[in-house]
């Protein structure tokens, strides 16, 4: 073929193929029905994998807690060359600590002052 017949059928077929293409890339780069990028789900963090974040025991008092979250959360602060991801890691690890010292009873001195009751979703 010569180049002015290429060129002619590249032209009057060119939305064919634009489709073909865009679909042939679609089929490359979808994840597979089944696969780890489609069923994948968020996860509340564990207690042991929170407690591990923090370096704490699992029982750990509600200050120490907060004292810890505050210090981890300052460290990774991104404008000082740390990660929203490591902060939002401290964040799950934080809540989900904070609440088994809730569960076990724990307040403190300016909550049991002000008598505030505060819930586990």
């Amino acid at each position: 073929m010569s180049s002015r017949k290429i060129a002619t059928w590249w032209y009057s077929n060119k939305e064919y193929l634009a489709k073909a293409l865009k679909e042939i890339l679609d089929q490359a780069f979808s994840p597979a029905p089944g696969s780890a990028a489609v069923t994948r789900t968020r996860r509340r963090m564990t207690l042991e994998e929170a407690s591990d974040l923090f370096g704490i025991k699992k029982d750990a008092s509600l200050k120490e807690i907060l004292e810890r979250s505050d210090h981890l959360y300052k460290l990774n602060d991104p404008s000082k060359g740390g990660s929203k991801y490591l902060q939002a890691k401290v964040l799950s690890a934080r809540l989900v600590l904070e609440d088994e010292a809730r569960k076990r009873g724990e307040t403190l001195p300016e909550e049991r002052n002000n008598n505030t009751q505060y819930h586990s979703p």
